[in-house]
């Protein structure tokens, strides 16, 4: 079986580029989703893993949208229209759906719901976020 090239098939959103070694755990996130266990304990535990999982995906794939689109528009993020933020934040999580659909088939509506929803909850900022007001503050004082 072959996967074709795709931007929104689930390996190009969970591995945009080649991995390096410290990023290997994302492989733990296909496994996931792909893992059914049979011992209800179990199963609960990587629902509750996957759930995390698919948050932290959908959140990575809209945050690299953003870093293309401002690159591609020579602006940086602030400069965002919201009306384009949305945008972006509707086609990372209507192409994960659709990726996630083609794996594992349809999924529950709560499922769904908790995809549609996951960029409208508040999250913490990123490493490089935290660096930036730090990096400009040094600046300042200079």
């Amino acid at each position: 079986m072959a996967v074709n090239p795709s931007s929104s098939n689930l390996r190009s959103i969970v591995f945009p580029h080649e991995l390096k070694p410290d990023e290997w755990p994302r492989f733990r996130y296909i496994l996931l989703e792909l893992w059914g266990p049979t011992e209800q304990r179990l199963s609960a535990l990587v629902q509750k893993y996957r759930l995390d999982s698919r948050h932290e995906v959908v959140h990575a794939f809209y945050r690299q949208k953003v870093k293309i689109y401002c690159k591609d528009k020579g602006i940086e993020e602030k400069q965002i229209p919201d009306t384009q933020d949305a945008r972006l934040k509707k086609e990372a999580k209507t192409q994960f759906e659709a990726a996630l659909t083609e794996l594992v088939g349809k999924l529950p509506e709560a499922e769904l719901a908790a995809i549609r929803t996951s960029l409208d909850k508040a999250v913490p900022p990123t490493e490089e976020e935290i660096a930036l007001p730090a990096a400009s503050g040094d600046e300042d004082e200079a």
